[in-house]
């Protein structure tokens, strides 16, 4: 008796321990960028709104916008849109991708993947437009005439150009790598 009670204190403390957490997937450490990638870091990993590159009546490139295009000049861009992808708020994975799209053609498929069905709508401003709109609209365009870039060296005025039609952007398609990293296109 006296050996079962000793084994059942012993166990105790192994038996009232709350399980382990699930190990969560590591997140992407904060690259080392210069100071302007460090200030278009911390636009890109807070952006609150999904953008094109000219917004309003006057065309202005939103700050989102030149954030991304001084990421994509930094030496670590990779690890900048890793970094936003695993730590960033839902706009600015998106913006995330977009910069993966480029950066790790291999690892995009895989990155994208979680976004592809999500339904929540994000903030946008799309010209003069402003609204909402489901995540898997901007990721993966399914209706008719979306942009589908032929390559990374491809760019949205020449698949406009070739398709000679109206069109829409979205993630997969490399419409909104390419207008962040190029601009223009319509």
């Amino acid at each position: 008796m006296k050996e079962t009670i000793a084994i059942l204190i012993l166990a105790l403390p192994l038996a009232c321990r709350a399980p382990a957490d699930p190990p969560s997937p590591s997140a992407a450490p904060r690259p080392r960028l210069s100071t302007e990638g460090e200030r278009a870091l911390d636009v890109v990993l807070a952006a609150e709104r999904f953008t094109d590159d000219a917004i309003y009546d006057d065309g202005v490139t939103p700050p989102e916008v030149e954030a991304m295009r001084v990421l994509f000049g930094e030496r670590a861009a990779p690890a900048a849109f890793a970094h936003v992808l695993a730590n960033g708020t839902l706009p600015g994975k998106l913006f995330a991708l977009c910069g993966i799209w480029y950066t790790d053609p291999g690892g995009f498929e895989r990155a994208a993947a979680p976004y592809r069905h999500l339904e929540v709508e994000i903030p946008i401003q799309m010209g003069c437009t402003g609204g909402a709109m489901p995540v898997r609209e901007i990721v993966e365009w399914r209706r008719s005439a979306a942009v589908r870039l032929a390559s990374r060296d491809d760019t949205n005025k020449a698949w406009l150009e070739r398709a000679a039609v109206s069109a829409h952007y979205d993630i997969v398609g490399g419409g909104y790598p390419c207008l962040f990293k190029t601009g223009g296109g319509w």
